[in-house]
């Protein structure tokens, strides 16, 4: 961050905190966009704090530059894979938007996460990002949630088919007492 005045400095992180109070307003609306408005979040911080790059209106090339300035400033590696991380997502979210299509759920965690380490790594601890964590949290919870509930169906099926069923035991089976032997088969099974 731009080092200022202590006035100038409370100015900038509450305007930060207010922003990034909208931005976890809108990560419950549509996916393309609250990720749009992440990408202005990370656009507006990296133009004040790299001058350089202010006449690059394209967003991937603006993180490219970017992140040759910061490599050229011995900036450590997660700066260089989180700008290359929202350089690509920010190809699909556009590619999206043009289509008028739907971010996959998946995306905007991925998302999340890379604006929440961009702020780690700007030094942006506003309270407001605590409920981005938490968002964040919650959709990796019901993630992992559905992702049990579904590995659960498919053992279960798979138990399920591997039973014999009564009607199978009933086919293969011929000759006197047959069906005497099967009600005690279904007794044994429905007890």
């Amino acid at each position: 961050m731009i080092p200022a005045g202590n006035g100038a400095a409370a100015r900038m992180e509450n305007q930060i905190d207010s922003s990034i109070e909208r931005l976890t307003q809108l990560a419950d609306s549509d996916g393309v966009f609250y990720v749009l408005a992440l990408h202005s979040f990370v656009e507006a911080r990296l133009r004040a704090d790299l001058p350089q790059i202010g006449s690059i209106a394209d967003f991937v090339q603006l993180l490219q530059t970017a992140a040759d300035l910061l490599r050229k400033r011995g900036a450590r590696a997660d700066w260089l894979t989180v700008l290359s991380r929202m350089a690509q997502e920010h190809v699909l979210v556009e590619e999206l938007r043009r289509g008028f299509h739907l971010l996959d759920p998946e995306e905007v965690v991925a998302a999340t996460h890379n604006f929440l380490s961009f702020c780690r790594l700007q030094g942006i601890d506003a309270p407001a990002l605590k409920g981005l964590r938490q968002k964040l949290h919650a959709w990796r919870s019901h993630r992992a949630r559905e992702e049990r509930e579904t590995e659960l169906s498919r053992v279960q099926a798979e138990i399920l088919a591997a039973q014999p069923t009564a009607r199978s035991w009933r086919s293969r089976s011929s000759g006197p007492g047959t069906e005497t032997a099967w009600r005690r088969w279904m007794a044994r099974w429905s007890a």
